[in-house]
């Protein structure tokens, strides 16, 4: 058989009545639920590079969690109890971070040069 990804993100925007879009959207499915991921929507064009600095704030949040969640796995000689987000942290958690992350950074973009300038990094 073939197999599908099973966790993905969608992104969409509900539109206004004048048909301009007022939120941004996003659909996030883990191959067992879908929760929608609801933020403000700029009206700028300074959005260059959010594709790519979504997915890396998507690794980077998880890629943290499942550190920690190894650690714990592992029987870390650690006596302390695990506590805080990172203990926690997973795809959905991931998400909602980079989401947050991205919309931030769409709110202080920048014209840089010519044309769409880039996201912030902030």
């Amino acid at each position: 058989s073939v197999g599908y990804a099973q966790d993905y993100l969608l992104m969409s925007n509900e539109m206004a009545e004048e048909g301009k879009p007022e939120k941004d959207r996003a659909r996030l499915c883990d191959g067992s639920r879908g929760v929608w991921l609801r933020s403000d929507r700029y009206d700028t064009i300074h959005t260059h590079g959010t594709g790519c600095t979504l997915s890396s704030a998507i690794a980077t949040a998880w890629a943290m969690g499942q550190r920690e969640r190894e650690e714990e796995d592992a029987g870390s000689t650690k006596k302390e109890e695990k506590v805080g987000a990172l203990s926690s942290m997973h795809l959905v958690d991931a998400c909602c971070i980079a989401k947050a992350y991205v919309t931030a950074g769409i709110a202080r973009g920048a014209q840089l040069g010519k044309g769409p300038g880039p996201v912030v990094h902030t």
